[in-house]
């Protein structure tokens, strides 16, 4: 959302932005040094709840954007100069029943809220997904973290299963849940995520699929948003609802992911990597498929194993290294990923004649 701000500022709104974090701005002393600085407009996700700031804001008629704000916290009565730009976090739950239901036929389907189960964002999610599903024929089953266990919850799910949960990091502990109870994702389980943050969807084993939250642009349409309610306060502003921008497609709801696409993926990840003594265990979970359907595709379309694969890289690394003149075969050898310097030599006298 700050990215989306900055956009708008970038386009030639002359404005001189000072960012307060969340803390910040729950400071009463630190917001009223602000106002005292003379702030010409805000926008907010964090609810003002001193009262001598609300009265404050009130008497001082601030433009204010509230962003993805819960309808508990918005305090339009301390700012009536104000608008609200909210993501559409019920279509966007639509949007990943819709994902699920395109993926083929399964046994139950569940919902994992967050932590605060009643927050607008959690709650929404909830409230689309069960809707699209329930218009389809489907029934939905809800973990209930005061009652149920997610170890337990995962695992009495009829298999094959769908599930969604409502943020990535909550898809990455059921994630974690599935591993444990050797759970196939996404053969036994399709799993999707909510916000497509690529720190996590892409470092998950299988990566995971998320609903694509657009944060920029929400961002950015607040900030439209306070330029019109600055340059006319009296103009009547309405509340925006920005959709998400679709569904960031992966391995976790790919019940058969192309051949070409498996070996390609496995291939890069033992080129960047073959160097630093990665086994076949490593290649299996970057890949996010059983070993032996990711051999069988190798055989397919390379003619060689996955070791194999890994062993022919090496190799390569150690030619170039010894081109280079920085040393002999023994002292190269564990820095492109052999175990020892004799297998290295072995290997090198085999390929090499």
């Amino acid at each position: 959302q700050i990215a989306g701000v900055y956009r708008h500022v970038a386009q030639g709104h002359l404005w001189d932005v000072t960012y307060l974090r969340h803390w910040d701005f729950a400071n009463p002393s630190r917001l009223a040094d602000e106002l005292d600085a003379g702030a010409d407009g805000i926008i907010t996700s964090v609810p003002v709840r001193n009262a001598k700031l609300e009265n404050r804001l009130r008497q001082s008629r601030i433009p204010t954007v509230f962003v993805d704000f819960d309808e508990s916290d918005r305090l339009p009565g301390c700012c009536p100069v104000s608008a609200a730009v909210f993501t559409d976090e019920y279509r966007a739950g639509t949007e990943a029943a819709r994902h699920l239901l395109q993926q083929g036929k399964v046994l139950s389907y569940a919902f994992v809220p967050g932590e605060n189960r009643q927050r607008r964002w959690s709650r929404l999610r909830e409230e689309g997904f069960i809707a699209e599903l329930t218009r389809n024929g489907q029934a939905v089953r809800v973990f209930d973290r005061r009652r149920d266990d997610l170890t337990t919850f995962v695992a009495d799910l009829p298999k094959p299963a769908a599930v969604a949960a409502a943020s990535d990091e909550l898809a990455s502990r059921v994630l974690s849940v599935c591993r444990g109870l050797r759970i196939d994702v996404p053969v036994q389980m399709m799993l999707i995520g909510f916000d497509d943050d690529e720190l996590v969807c892409e470092n998950t084993a299988p990566r995971l699929t998320s609903v694509r939250i657009d944060h920029e642009s929400v961002g950015f349409i607040a900030a439209e948003t306070l330029e019109r309610l600055m340059r006319a306060p009296g103009r009547k502003v309405r509340d925006v609802l920005v959709p998400p921008r679709g569904v960031a497609v992966r391995e976790s709801t790919r019940r058969t992911v192309p051949a070409a696409d498996l070996v390609e993926r496995a291939r890069l990840f033992i080129r960047d990597r073959a160097g630093l003594g990665i086994t076949v265990d490593d290649v299996v979970r970057h890949a996010g498929v059983s070993r032996r359907l990711l051999y069988l595709r190798f055989e397919q379309q390379l003619g060689k194993s996955v070791l194999q694969a890994i062993t022919d890289r090496r190799v390569e690394l150690l030619k170039a290294r010894l081109r280079s003149g920085k040393g002999s075969l023994e002292t190269l050898a564990l820095d492109c990923g052999f175990p020892t310097a004799g297998q290295a030599r072995r290997v090198f006298k085999s390929a090499t004649g």
